[in-house]
């Protein structure tokens, strides 16, 4: 919460084919009509891979536009000319209770430690962050304030760039292709990428919940793009031990072509993260029919099937309690596992920090 009179506050990222909002009410900063389009939807500030497009609602007050407090009318302005110099606006709103457990609080507190860092750091972007001498960004890293808000926020690319272990610029680079891949702007993604400052390392950059862009692809066009450039980003796993192809599906589980796309071997869709969810388990409708279909499904399960046998039977130190025998389970002491499910691809992004 951001203060004792249970004020929530959520930052949005507007861009610019937004048509806006009007406001009014006490002090002209209600919402009090949104101008609906085609692309309406906008980007809640999370580094979580799921689908974290919403829509603006009536009622919201409007606060600030790019960390500049303001009244409505001025925070408007603000957005105008955002939209007018054709990018991205972040509009902070104070928000209803419905809104705050759509999100949840994760994302909430997450949004306060970014929000006071950023105050902190003066409102630079990561470009004039770099721009600091080597002196003031130490000074920064000692601060026991910094310190606190960069591990409440995760805010992985501005360490990156204090710490002078990569530049200002591709740390930008790396944000902005974030935000397009999140949005599902296929024209910006390809548009960056041939940029001739964009390095290859940005396709392996890690956000603050360990995520690299294809893990936020908000499209398959885009995610297709992505793993094309650089396949090894499809046996990423993020903070959640989650792959792709998992974050994927969690967001589009009806997609049927996904597999051809971003697995790399039929363990992919069994692969388990740390709340023991898989891709197999939420693949829905068309997305499971393709996953059935499979010509290496049978091969699964018979491995599936190997793996028990030999685990439960093969060895003397194995011992269950079978129906009726009154015998207790005792878990296997031996040093045997099974073979199937060890997954050799997966792979960590080298030098990550999450």
């Amino acid at each position: 919460m951001e203060s004792s009179t249970d004020v929530t506050i959520v930052d949005l990222r507007v861009h610019p084919g937004h048509r806006g909002f009007v406001v009014g009410g006490r002090r002209a900063s209600i919402v009090v009509k949104v101008i609906g389009s085609q692309d309406s939807r906008v980007l809640v500030e999370t580094d979580q891979a799921l689908d974290a497009r919403i829509l603006i609602k009536q009622g919201w007050k409007a606060l600030a536009c790019d960390g500049i407090r303001s009244q409505g009318d001025e925070v408007l302005r603000a957005a105008g000319l955002a939209r007018r110099e054709g990018r991205d606006c972040l509009i902070s709103f104070e928000v209803d209770a419905d809104t705050v457990r759509h999100l949840g609080w994760r994302i909430i507190r997450k949004q306060l430690a970014r929000r006071e860092l950023t105050e902190t750091f003066g409102n630079r972007s990561l470009e004039q962050l770099d721009e600091l001498s080597r002196t003031e960004k130490a000074h920064n890293l000692r601060s026991l304030r910094v310190q606190w808000h960069v591990g409440d926020a995760s805010a992985v690319l501005e360490v990156e760039v204090l710490l002078n272990r990569k530049s200002g610029k591709a740390m930008q680079l790396s944000n902005d292709i974030f935000v397009a891949a999140k949005r599902g702007d296929y024209k910006t993604v390809v548009g960056m990428v041939e940029h001739t400052g964009f390095s290859a390392d940005i396709f392996l950059q890690r956000d603050g919940g360990g995520n690299v862009v294809l893990h936020h692809a908000a499209t398959l066009p885009i995610a297709k793009f992505l793993a094309e450039h650089e396949p090894s980003a499809k046996t990423i796993l993020n903070a959640q031990g989650q792959v792709p192809l998992l974050t994927y599906l969690r967001r589009c589980p009806e997609e049927s072509d996904v597999l051809e796309s971003l697995a790399v071997s039929d363990s992919d869709v069994l692969l388990q993260d740390i709340n023991g969810m898989s891709a197999a388990m939420i693949a829905q409708g068309p997305g499971r029919v393709a996953f059935e279909a499979q010509d290496w499904l049978l091969g699964v399960s018979s491995k599936l099937l190997l793996s028990a046998s030999l685990e439960t039977s093969s060895h003397p130190c194995c011992s269950f309690r079978q129906p009726g025998d009154g015998k207790k389970f005792s878990p296997c002491t031996c040093s045997a596992k099974s073979k199937f499910g060890a997954r050799s691809s997966i792979q960590l992004a080298p030098e990550s920090v999450y």
